[in-house]
C-alpha cells in the first residue's frame, strides 16, 4: 500500500470525487473558463489492499450560472501512487448519468442546475471495485485540449456554444490557490408537518409555479407515510451553505422535492423558494440517503413527499453538510453591549456563507463575485480571519473578466454581465458592466496590499488597471467629469437607496475616482494628490457653501453619504483642505444626507471614524442594524434594511460593515497616507472591548475596559511589526517615547515597532466632528 498517493483533479464545470465508494471532495472553485484551477487530491487514506476504484461524477452546467459563464465539458486527473501514475486517458470508462436528467430548464438565469435525480436509474456500485460495466459504459474520449490548459482551448464542439478562443495560447491550468473547503455535518430540527391536497397536476406547479393548485393542512404524520402527499419542514440553527441530506426507508417510486429558504414566517405551512428552486429525487427501494449535487443556502428545508398507491416512505432524518472556508466558530470581537454582539455574530455568519471559494454577495440567490459593494467583505476576511489567499484569488479571478474596452464584467466568473452586454445593446436591462465596480476593483488591489503586504496581484494586473484608466478618459463630459449615463453597454450603479436619478450619482462617482487615484499613488510610493480639474469642478456642486448632488434639485436631502465619505477621506489623506469640509462633516454626522443600503454603509462608517464619531457607528449597530429581521430569523445580515421572511429579499448578504468597523474604527487599525500601519483606538461608550486582528506579520490582540472618562487598554502584537499608536492626548506611559509626537494638532503618535506587549495604557476619546488627518 502506498503511503503517499497525491495529485490533482479539475473538471468543467463541477465534480464529486469518490474512492471505493467514499465521497472525497467537491470542486473545483469557480474559475474563468480560460484559467481553471486544479484541486489537490490525496488518495492514500481511501485506498485498500487489492483492487481500488476511482470514480468521478462530473456536471457540465451548459447554461450560464452565477459562478460559471461558459466553457466546455471535460475532466482531468493525475496522481502518483508509489511508482504507479494514475491519469485520465482512454483506459478510463465513462457513462452518461441517466439518473440525473440532463438539459432541464433552469430555475432562473443565474442558477443553471435544476436537479431531477431518479435513484431507480442509479448504476448501483459504479464507484466500487468489482463493478461490472454494462453496454452503457464507453471508452473515455481524450480531448485535443492541452493538459496544461483549459478545456475551452480544444477544437471539439460543445452542444450549446460555438466557442473558439483566439488567444487560447494564453490559457493556463493552475494549481488551486486557496485551501479546500471544509465540510461539516449538522443536525436539523423538525418544525412542521402536514398533508397536501392537490387540485391540479403537481407537475404544473413544480415546472411553472402555477398558483392555487394545492392546500396544506397541518397534521401529525405517522412514522411511515402511505399513499398521499405530505410536507415536512426542518430548521437549521442558522442560515447555512451546503448540501441537505435526506435519510429514508422507502418503496420505489416515491417522489421527494427538496426546497430551501432562508427564513419563514410564523405558522408558515409551505416554503416557496427564491425563483422556485427545488431538487427532485425519485426513490429506489431500500434504506439509504440522498443529497443534492450542487449546494444550497438556507435556514429551513422543506420536503414535499408524494407517495404512490401501494408504496410507503419513512423519513428517518434530515441533516446538512455545511461548507465553509472560514473555520472560526465565533466572531473575533466581543463587547459589553448585547445588541452589538448579536449584530457581530450575524455578520460573522453572513461572511461564512458569502466568503467561500468565491466571494459573493449572497449564496442564496446570485452567487456572483462582485467588486464594489461585494468586495468590502474582503476587509473582514483579511483582518478578522487572516484569509489573504481568498483575497488574492479574488483579485486574480475577477481580473480575468476584463472586456476589450478595459471595463471589468463586474460579476466574474459568472453569467450575469456576460449575458447583459447583449441585452444592453437593445435596451432590455439597466444592468450593464458597472463602471463604479471597476473603480472599486482597482481599489481592492491597494487594500489587499495595505492589509497583507502583498503587491503581487497589483503587479500582475497593472497593465489591465492602466487599460481601465484609459477607458475612463473616454466617458468624460465637457467639464472633464465622468458621466453616469449614455455609456453604451456599461452602466453606473453606486447604490440601491442613496440616489433617485443617474444625474445624482455624478459627484460621488468622480470623488470615487479621485479616491482610487489617491490609493494608486500610495501603492506606487507617491504622495496622494487631487487632480486640479476636480478641484475646479467641485465648485459646480456647491450650493450655499455646501456640497450637493444637483444644485438645482429641491429635495429634503441634497447630498448622499457616499459622496460625503469620499470627500472627507480625500481631505484627510491628501493636501486638500476644502472650504466645504465643515459643512460636509455637519451633514454627515447630523444625518442630513441620504444613506446607502447595508453593504455600502461601510463608506459612511469609515467617514464617521475619520471625524471622531465612532459613537455614531455603535449607535447605528445597536439600533438600525440590530432591528434587521434577518438576525432573529437566521442569524445573518440582510441585503436591505427591511427584508421580509419568505420573500425574494436576500436574508444573507455580504453587508459586513459591523465586522470591518470593529477592526478599522473601534480598534482603529489602518494606514497613514504613506502606507504605514497605525492603530487609532476609538472606544466611544464601550465599557469592554476585546478583539483579534490580523496584520501582514501576525495577529494583534487588544483589550480595553472603561475607567471613568477614559479606557485602560492592553495590547500584544507580532514581534517586529512596524506599528504607530495614535492618541488625541500625550500618553503617560514608561514604555512610550514622548519625543515621538506628530505635527498634527489633534493627535500624538508613538512608534511601537520594538514593543511586543503594552499593558495598562490609557486611551481618551478624540474630539468630535473634527477631521483626523492621515
Amino acid at each position: 500500500m502506498p503511503k503517499v498517493a497525491k495529485g490533482w483533479i479539475c473538471a468543467d464545470s463541477r465534480y464529486v470525487l469518490y474512492i471505493n465508494g467514499q465521497r472525497v471532495q467537491f470542486g473545483p472553485a469557480p474559475f474563468d473558463p480560460r484559467h481553471p484551477e486544479a484541486d489537490p487530491i490525496d488518495l492514500a487514506p481511501y485506498l485498500v489492499k487489492g483492487r481500488n476504484c476511482i470514480g468521478v461524477h462530473v456536471l457540465f452546467y451548459g447554461h450560464g450560472d452565477g459562478t460559471w459563464p461558459t466553457g466546455k465539458p471535460g475532466l482531468i486527473l493525475r496522481a502518483q501512487a508509489g511508482r504507479e501514475v494514475i491519469a485520465t486517458d482512454q483506459t478510463w470508462s465513462s457513462s452518461v448519468d441517466r439518473a440525473m436528467k440532463p438539459g432541464s430548464h433552469k430555475r432562473w438565469f443565474l442558477r443553471a442546475l435544476q436537479e431531477t435525480d431518479d435513484a431507480r436509474l442509479w448504476p448501483q456500485g459504479w464507484c466500487f471495485a468489482g463493478y461490472r460495466e454494462d453496454r452503457y459504459w464507453y471508452q473515455a474520449i481524450e480531448l485535443d485540449a492541452s493538459p496544461e490548459q483549459a478545456t475551452v482551448t480544444g477544437t471539439y464542439n460543445n452542444y450549446l456554444e460555438d466557442t473558439d478562443f483566439e488567444d487560447h495560447w494564453r490559457s493556463t491550468l493552475r494549481p488551486r490557490s486557496i485551501p479546500m473547503i471544509r465540510e461539516l455535518l449538522v443536525d436539523s430540527r423538525r418544525t412542521f408537518e402536514g398533508t397536501v391536497e392537490w387540485t391540479g397536476n403537481p407537475n404544473d406547479y413544480w415546472d411553472f409555479g402555477t398558483p392555487n393548485l394545492f392546500e396544506v393542512k397541518p397534521a401529525e404524520l405517522k412514522d411511515a407515510l402511505h399513499e398521499g402527499s405530505y410536507v415536512i419542514h426542518y430548521e437549521l440553527r442558522e442560515c447555512m451553505t451546503g448540501w441537505p441530506i435526506v435519510y429514508l426507508d422507502t418503496s420505489s417510486g416515491v417522489i421527494v422535492e427538496v426546497s430551501m429558504q432562508e427564513s419563514v414566517t410564523p405558522n408558515q405551512t409551505w416554503i416557496s423558494p427564491k425563483f422556485h428552486g427545488y431538487s427532485r429525487h425519485i426513490t429506489m427501494q431500500g434504506d439509504y440517503s440522498f443529497t443534492t449535487f450542487d449546494y444550497e443556502t438556507g435556514g429551513y428545508i422543506q420536503l414535499h413527499i408524494d407517495v404512490p398507491k401501494g408504496a410507503h416512505c419513512r423519513i428517518r432524518a434530515v441533516r446538512f453538510k455545511r461548507r465553509r472556508m472560514i473555520l472560526d466558530i465565533e466572531p473575533s470581537t466581543q463587547t459589553n453591549i448585547a445588541p452589538i454582539d448579536s449584530v457581530l455574530t450575524a455578520a460573522h455568519n453572513s461572511l461564512v456563507n458569502s466568503c467561500q471559494d468565491v466571494v459573493v454577495d449572497g449564496m442564496a440567490r446570485e452567487r456572483q463575485q462582485y467588486s464594489g459593494d461585494g468586495s468590502h467583505q474582503l476587509h473582514a476576511a483579511r483582518q478578522a480571519h487572516g484569509l489573504a489567499s481568498i483575497s488574492k484569488r479574488f483579485l486574480r479571478t475577477f481580473a480575468h473578466g476584463q472586456m476589450l474596452n478595459g471595463v471589468w464584467f463586474d460579476s466574474w466568473p459568472g453569467y450575469d454581465r456576460y449575458a447583459r452586454v447583449g441585452q444592453r445593446q437593445i435596451g432590455a436591462t439597466k444592468w450593464g458592466p458597472l463602471v463604479d465596480h471597476s473603480i472599486g476593483f482597482v481599489c481592492d488591489h491597494v487594500h489587499h496590499w495595505l492589509q497583507t503586504g502583498d503587491r503581487e496581484p497589483y503587479v500582475e494586473n497593472k497593465a489591465k488597471i492602466l487599460k481601465f484608466l484609459g477607458y475612463l478618459d473616454t466617458i468624460r463630459d465637457d467639464h472633464g467629469m465622468l458621466r453616469c449615463h449614455s455609456l453604451g453597454a456599461e452602466a453606473v450603479w453606486m447604490d440601491h437607496e442613496a440616489y433617485k436619478t443617474q444625474e445624482q450619482k455624478q459627484l460621488a462617482l468622480n470623488l470615487y475616482e479621485a479616491y482610487m487615484h489617491s490609493l494608486l499613488a500610495m501603492i506606487d510610493g507617491l504622495e496622494p494628490r487631487i487632480d486640479p480639474s476636480l478641484k475646479q469642478n467641485i465648485d459646480r456642486f456647491l450650493k450655499d457653501g455646501k456640497l450637493v448632488n444637483n444644485p438645482f434639485a429641491k429635495t429634503k436631502h441634497e447630498i448622499d453619504d457616499r459622496a460625503l465619505a469620499h470627500f472627507i477621506w480625500l481631505n484627510a489623506n491628501t493636501e486638500w483642505d476644502h472650504e466645504a469640509l465643515p459643512a460636509a462633516i455637519n451633514a454627515l454626522v447630523n444625518r442630513k444626507c441620504t444613506h446607502s443600503y447595508p453593504a455600502n454603509s461601510v463608506w459612511r462608517h469609515w467617514a464617521y471614524a475619520q471625524v471622531g464619531r465612532v459613537d455614531l457607528i455603535l449607535d447605528e449597530l445597536r439600533t438600525k442594524w440590530r432591528n434587521m429581521n434577518s438576525i432573529g430569523e437566521c442569524n445573518t445580515l440582510s441585503e436591505f434594511w427591511s427584508a421580509s421572511p419568505n420573500t425574494n429579499d436576500l436574508m444573507s448578504h455580504c453587508a459586513v460593515s459591523p465586522t470591518i468597523m470593529m477592526h478599522q474604527a473601534v480598534l482603529g487599525l489602518g494606514n497613514f497616507r504613506d502606507g504605514k500601519l497605525r492603530l487609532r483606538p476609538q472606544l466611544a461608550n464601550l465599557h469592554k472591548f476585546a478583539i483579534k486582528s490580523h496584520t501582514p506579520k501576525g495577529v494583534i490582540e487588544f483589550g480595553a475596559e472603561k475607567a471613568g472618562e477614559t479606557h485602560l487598554c492592553h495590547l500584544t502584537k507580532p514581534k517586529g511589526l512596524e506599528l504607530i499608536l495614535c492618541s488625541p492626548i500625550p500618553l503617560d506611559h514608561p514604555a512610550l517615547d514622548f519625543d515621538f509626537e506628530s505635527d498634527f494638532e489633534n493627535e500624538f503618535r508613538y512608534d511601537l515597532t520594538d514593543i511586543d506587549v503594552l499593558e495598562n495604557f490609557q486611551i481618551d476619546p478624540y474630539p468630535q466632528n473634527q477631521l483626523i488627518l492621515e
